[in-house]
């Protein structure tokens, strides 16, 4: 997008970027992550069709 734009940009630039907002980004995105337990899953269910039990 910068060279789009017409900026000229070096590979050093990128790296100062990268050590300069790397660690701030990864924690935002490690943050907004969800935490483990929110989703859960069914995993076996017992029905009782005219009273008798199946297990699916």
């Amino acid at each position: 997008m910068l060279f789009e734009r017409g900026a000229v940009v070096s590979y050093e630039t990128i790296r100062r970027w990268c050590d300069k907002f790397g660690a701030g980004f990864a924690h935002r995105v490690k943050a907004a992550r969800r935490k483990p337990g929110a989703t859960w899953y069914l995993d076996e269910v017992l029905v009782t069709p005219r009273g008798e039990p199946w297990l699916l």
